[in-house]
């Protein structure tokens, strides 16, 4: 996904989740020739943006990156359109939530978020756990996550087993450190790719997913 959009005026909302996205968004728009023209921070849980909004406007920034939770980019977005329809707003996972869609209301269609992982429904990977999920009639979606969910669980089992503890026992302290050694060399194919980690305990697959605002709707944009 390319974008023209070369202004940005960054808000965080200053917890570790929120500044952490701020920072690694500052980084890669400015490698990608984009220009942070003003930045801020605000309190967790406020609603009103009228000044940030003002200062976003004035410095001509044609997009608000918020690192922060929906509660909060909600309200945001739906000022930032209020003041200068146009300017999108975009963040990460933090703000992917039907809540925020409707907050934020039809001046949104546009906003993005970056999400980490894919869509399980474009992995042919995922196709027999979703079809055995719908099939067990559960009432709620299992959402972007829910492979990733599945495959975490997946690895833990083989752990167990490699070890021979049954998940039901309490594990003893000195199996532990062996429960955490299994985990880390845990290698298989899994629904949504491959699942294993690296020297760190990083999941060796990095994939991210950007949605795009449309009608209400948080749809995957296709690359």
């Amino acid at each position: 996904m390319k974008s023209k959009r070369r202004k940005a005026f960054v808000i965080d909302d200053k917890q570790t989740y929120g500044t952490s996205l701020a920072q690694s968004f500052k980084k890669a728009f400015g490698e990608e020739g984009g220009t942070i023209v003003g930045e801020t921070h605000v309190d967790a849980g406020r609603r009103d943006f009228s000044a940030q909004v003002s200062q976003a406007v004035n410095v001509g920034a044609d997009v608000v990156y918020y690192g922060g939770v929906y509660d909060e980019a909600g309200p945001l977005s739906k000022q930032v359109h209020a003041a200068k329809p146009g300017v999108l707003l975009a963040g990460g996972d933090g703000i992917f939530s039907d809540t925020y869609a409707t907050v934020a209301g039809d001046g949104a269609d546009g906003d993005i978020c970056i999400v980490g992982g894919a869509v399980p429904g474009s992995l042919p990977s995922a196709e027999t756990f979703i079809k055995d999920y719908k099939a067990a009639g559960y009432s709620d979606s299992y959402s972007p996550y829910g492979g990733y969910a599945y495959d975490a669980t997946s690895a833990l089992i083989q752990a167990f087993r490699s070890l021979h503890v049954d998940p039901s026992d309490t594990v003893p302290s000195a199996t532990r450190e062996s429960l955490r050694a299994a985990v880390q060399n845990v290698d298989f194919d899994g629904v949504m790719g491959k699942v294993g980690f690296d020297a760190n305990g990083d999941a060796v697959l990095h994939t991210v997913t950007v949605y795009r605002l449309s009608g209400g709707v948080w749809n995957a944009v296709q690359a």
